[in-house]
């Protein structure tokens, strides 16, 4: 199984002069290598609309910190974090294409 690049990162938000919270940026938590595979690909449309299911050998408490993380150059959008203790943290991301 080919190996690829994860960069974790967590959004972060000030205060404006009004009182409403607001990204202003991001910030990197953590970077690694992990493994990659497609999720439910026969029940998508695979053109505009990709899930995958990341492995990769990071902290379980640091991983559900992130909202989001690039894999290669992709930006997937966490939406869930399973704990596969000793070894392995899976990450649920999805990815919208133009």
């Amino acid at each position: 199984m080919r190996k690829y690049q994860i960069s974790l990162y967590q959004k972060t938000k000030t205060e404006d002069a009004l009182g409403n919270m607001v990204e202003t940026g991001q910030r990197l938590l953590k970077q690694s290598w992990c493994r990659m595979t497609l999720y439910g690909a026969e029940e998508q449309d695979r053109l505009t609309h990709d899930v995958q299911l990341i492995e990769c050998p990071l902290p379980y408490k640091t991983v559900r910190k992130a909202d989001f993380c690039t894999v290669d150059g992709v930006r997937y959008k966490i939406t869930d974090v399973v704990n596969a203790s000793p070894r392995w943290t899976v990450i649920k991301g999805e990815v919208w294409r133009s």
